[in-house]
């Protein structure tokens, strides 16, 4: 399973850029087995970050927010593939970073997801701490008992 698929990738880049990334030198066929892969690493990094925060798997129709990060992330995995011995394009980099920014900022709450996705329809789990905002510190008094 996926939340983006082959025919998501084509809308990005041109059949023949992408037949050379996954593996075709000449360019002609795309290897669609090395598609899925790289889509099912995202679904499962996705899925990954936004356990506890939602119910994972997200079901249809997927957020299009979910859609693109999936598919910065397995064109991030097809890179790191096809470049496995020389160094990742850096805009493909970014584009990683970034996405994983944006999946930590899911994960805490910053942004959200339509509730519709929440499969239970139930309010999203919220996620408690034992900190709080005020700093912490000892009185002198305290910090003299110690030796």
């Amino acid at each position: 399973m996926s939340y983006s698929d082959i025919d998501d990738l084509r809308k990005e880049i041109n059949e023949d850029d992408l037949a050379r990334l996954t593996g075709d030198i000449d360019g002609l066929t795309v290897n669609e087995t090395r598609v899925t892969a790289a889509s099912e690493k995202a679904f499962d990094v996705i899925n990954t970050y936004l356990r506890g925060r939602f119910t994972v798997p997200l079901i249809e129709p997927i957020d299009p927010i979910i859609k693109s990060i999936s598919i910065d992330l397995t064109f991030a995995y097809l890179y790191e593939e096809a470049y496995a011995t020389g160094s990742v394009p850096s805009t493909i980099v970014w584009r990683k970073i970034m996405t994983l920014k944006m999946l930590k900022d899911l994960r805490s709450g910053l942004y959200t997801l339509n509730p519709a996705y929440n499969q239970q329809g139930e309010s999203q789990p919220q996620i408690l701490s034992n900190k709080s905002i005020s700093e912490r510190s000892f009185s002198s008094d305290q910090m003299a008992d110690f030796p």
